[in-house]
C-alpha cells in the first residue's frame, strides 16, 4: 500500500523549467504551490511592474540609474527588488560590465517582449472599452 502512495504522490507532481538568473532548472512543482500563471498575474500587479517593462520595451538597454531617473518616485531599493522579480521569471537579463563605476545594464528577453506585446492588446482592448472623455483625459486631450 505504502508503494501505490508514493507513486501517486509523484505523478500529482508536476515537471516544470525554472529559469534563475538566465540558467535554467529542471525543478519539481506540487499541484498545492501556485500556478504559473498565478505567479505572472502577482508579478504584474506589483507596483511599478509595468512602468518598468513599459520603460525597458521603449529604450531597449537601460543603466539602473537611467532607469530610476525615468521612473519619477521609485527608490532604488524598490527598483533592485523589481528587477530582480522581473529576472527571476526570465523577462529581463541583466549585463554587469566590470568598469570603475561598474556598469549595469537591463534588457528585455524574448519573453519579456512577447508579454510586452500582450498587455500592450489588454491596455488597446481596454481603451476600447472606455467613454471617449475618459480617453482623451489619458492623452491629456480636453473636451471642452
Amino acid at each position: 500500500m505504502a508503494r501505490a502512495k508514493s507513486e501517486q504522490r509523484f505523478f500529482r507532481q508536476k515537471v516544470i523549467f525554472a529559469c534563475n538568473a538566465g540558467k535554467r532548472r529542471l525543478i519539481l512543482m506540487s499541484e498545492r504551490e501556485p500556478e504559473a500563471a498565478d505567479k505572472i498575474w502577482v508579478l504584474l500587479g506589483k507596483r511599478w511592474t509595468l512602468p518598468i517593462l513599459y520603460r525597458l520595451a521603449e529604450e531597449k538597454v537601460l543603466r539602473f540609474t537611467e532607469l530610476k531617473r525615468s521612473l519619477a518616485g521609485i527608490s532604488g531599493t524598490m527598483l533592485a527588488e523589481r528587477l530582480s522579480d522581473l529576472e527571476e521569471e526570465c523577462l529581463i537579463t541583466k549585463e554587469v560590465h566590470v568598469s570603475v563605476p561598474p556598469k549595469v545594464e537591463y534588457r528585455l528577453t524574448a519573453s519579456g517582449v512577447e508579454l510586452g506585446l500582450i498587455v500592450n492588446q489588454i491596455l488597446n482592448w481596454h481603451a476600447g472599452r472606455l467613454p471617449k472623455a475618459d480617453i482623451c483625459e489619458l492623452h491629456g486631450i480636453r473636451t471642452h
